[in-house]
């Protein structure tokens, strides 16, 4: 209850906790599947900002709204790991049948910090040889065959085109195609 202080509310979720002032979130330690939670357990401490003249919060702790110059920021590929393989190694066994997922690391070119991302990839084959009934295919990339290289350029390529005001609507178009982990988040 540090982070947040006294007057502390919880979360919507009931989970978690907000700062009197909204400007600080507490989410409790849970399981999570990423680099940086090295035991598979992360809590997440959150600071936000205010707008100097509205007082309105900024949905984002960071990134600012807009770059110094007020230009568009752009997203960058910060980096890119499978939880099954090793993908400096990995090769599968029949390169036109095969299927994995992608956890993506994607922030702002210019600021630290990134938010993880996943992209399930696989190929025609081995969708003809699982899948069965009718299924969606939400945050899915198709390939032809496995090669790591093409597949990162079209996940570089498209991750690029993204710009926006805000890390908001940067990530809202890289929802599109990537499940983002804070997708209907609620604090």
């Amino acid at each position: 209850m540090t982070w947040v202080g006294d007057g502390a509310t919880r979360t919507r979720d009931g989970l978690g906790w907000v700062s009197a002032d909204g400007t600080r979130v507490y989410r409790p330690p849970t399981g999570k599947s990423s680099p940086f939670a090295t035991t598979g357990v992360q809590a997440n401490f959150e600071s936000y900002s205010r707008k100097p003249v509205t007082g309105q919060r900024i949905n984002r702790p960071w990134p600012p709204e807009r770059n110094g110059i007020g230009a568009a920021m752009h997203a960058v590929v910060k980096g890119i790991t499978c939880d099954q393989f090793d993908l400096t190694s990995y090769l599968p066994s029949d390169p036109a049948c095969c299927a994995l997922t992608l956890r993506l690391r994607i922030g702002l070119s210019d600021a630290p910090g990134a938010d993880d991302f996943e992209c399930h990839v696989c190929t025609p084959m081995w969708l003809a040889q699982t899948v069965a009934d009718p299924t969606w295919g939400r945050h899915l990339m198709i390939v032809s065959e496995y090669d790591l290289a093409k597949i990162e350029g079209a996940i570089r390529r498209y991750v690029a085109a993204c710009e926006g005001d805000n890390w908001g609507n940067i990530a809202s178009k890289l929802a599109r195609v990537f499940a983002w982990e804070f997708e209907d988040y609620v604090a």
